[in-house]
């Protein structure tokens, strides 16, 4: 990626930040801050948001890998 004159600031972070949250969130969630010069909430409101989107994508995979298991348990049962 080529910086350009018009870019302001760039955001610098782990695989967790960018799996879990596009480019455009990012950008929205960090620029009301940039303009402000608060930039340690920026870092703060990207990595709060970031790990919400974990928590949710992690919920989600739990409950579905237990309502798996569970209708594999149930079949099984009425087989006995």
């Amino acid at each position: 990626m080529e910086l350009k004159d018009e870019d302001q600031f760039i955001v610098i972070g782990s695989d967790g930040l960018f799996e879990f949250l596009s480019n455009d969130r990012i950008m929205n969630l960090a620029v009301p801050y940039f303009v402000r010069n608060e930039l340690k909430e920026a870092c703060d409101v990207l990595v709060k948001n970031a790990v919400q989107a974990w928590k949710d994508v992690s919920t989600f995979s739990f409950l579905c890998e237990e309502q798996i298991w569970k209708k594999k348990f149930i079949r099984r049962k009425k087989v006995f």
